[in-house]
C-alpha cells in the first residue's frame, strides 16, 4: 500500500510535469484523446518513478561482458533501460505517439502489481486536467528532486491551473464549481 501510494503520487507529479513542459504533446493529447493510453505509457517511460530494483543472482551469469557471481546483489536500472537508444528512437524526446513498450513497471514475474492502478490514476489525472484545466502551465520555479535511492520524485510541483472553461463538465461530488460559489 505504501509503495503504491508514493509511487502513484510521484507518477502523477512527474507525468504532469512532462506533459505540461512539452506543450506540443499536451496540445496533441487535448486534440486527440485516443492518444491517452500512449501518453500514460510515455509519461512512465520518460520519467520512470522506480529508479532501480534490487535482485540477487541465483546463478553465475555474464551480462555485457561482466561476470556476476551467484548471490551477488544486482541493481536493475529501469529508468536507464527506458532510454536505450537501441530500443527507442530519440529516447530523450517526450513523444506521446511512441510505441507502447517500456520497463517502467518491470516485466514477467517481477511486473509491478500496482501498475494498473498507477496507470488508472494517471489517466484520471490527465482527463481531469484536460476537462477542468486545459490551459494549465508550469510556472517558473526551482524544482527539487527527492534524494532517494529507489524512487524518483519531486519535493513539490506548482501548477498554474488557469481558468476553468465555461463548458467544463459538471464535477462529480459535493464540491461546487467556482461559478457557483457566493460572490464577495
Amino acid at each position: 500500500l505504501g509503495a503504491g501510494l508514493e509511487a502513484g503520487a510521484q507518477m502523477m507529479t512527474l507525468g504532469m510535469n512532462s506533459m505540461l513542459s512539452n506543450r506540443d504533446q499536451w496540445e496533441k493529447l487535448k486534440a486527440d484523446r485516443s492518444l491517452l493510453p500512449r501518453a500514460i505509457e510515455e509519461c512512465v517511460r520518460h520519467r520512470s518513478v522506480i529508479k532501480r530494483n534490487f535482485r540477487v543472482a541465483n546463478e553465475d551469469a555474464e551480462i555485457g561482458g561482466v561476470q556476476i557471481p551467484k548471490g551477488a546483489l544486482i541493481a536493475i536500472m529501469n529508468g536507464a533501460a527506458n532510454f536505450d537508444a537501441e530500443a527507442y528512437e530519440d529516447p530523450a524526446k517526450f513523444d506521446i505517439t511512441r510505441k507502447v513498450d517500456n520497463l517502467a513497471f518491470g516485466r514477467g514475474k517481477h511486473f509491478c502489481l500496482g501498475a494498473p492502478l498507477s496507470k488508472l490514476e494517471m489517466e484520471v489525472t490527465l482527463e481531469v486536467f484536460m476537462d477542468f484545466a486545459p490551459d494549465a502551465r508550469i510556472p517558473e520555479q526551482d524544482i527539487t528532486y527527492r534524494n532517494d535511492l529507489r524512487l524518483d520524485g519531486m519535493e513539490a510541483l506548482k501548477i498554474d491551473l488557469g481558468p476553468v472553461p465555461s463548458d467544463a463538465p459538471e464535477p462529480v461530488g459535493p464540491a461546487p464549481r467556482p461559478s457557483q460559489l457566493p460572490k464577495g
